[in-house]
């Protein structure tokens, strides 16, 4: 699967959907359908320990596994507590047994002036 780099923004307490579409190295849709695990994390340095994940069962959700469609959901609570900054994010997929970082980048916190 190929990694891409993509920066997400967003304001603090705030709801945001990322859709995500897993390639292979050629840009061809990489059918998801059978992953084991999906995992999304956030943390404040690159492999640093993550501040909250999202997998599967709790925030992914496969929109279209043949064409590798997935859509990960934050919620307001997620980032109401964490302080407006740069972040780094990555995602990883697991299918039969080969685990693939799909996903990484800047996570852009941004400031709430409305609560």
């Amino acid at each position: 699967m190929m990694s891409v780099n993509r920066e997400l923004e967003m304001h603090a307490g705030d709801d945001l959907k990322i859709d995500v579409t897993v390639n292979d190295s050629s840009g061809d849709a990489v059918d998801i359908s059978a992953a084991t695990v999906i995992i999304f994390g956030i943390s404040l340095v690159k492999r640093g320990a993550t501040i909250f994940t999202k997998t599967l069962t709790a925030g992914i959700t496969i929109t279209n596994g043949p064409l590798g469609q997935l859509r990960i959901t934050l919620d307001a609570a997620d980032t109401a507590g964490l302080n407006p900054r740069t972040y780094f994010h990555e995602l990883k997929v697991v299918i039969s047994g080969e685990r693939d970082t799909v996903l990484v980048g800047n996570f852009v916190l941004l400031e709430s002036i409305l609560k």
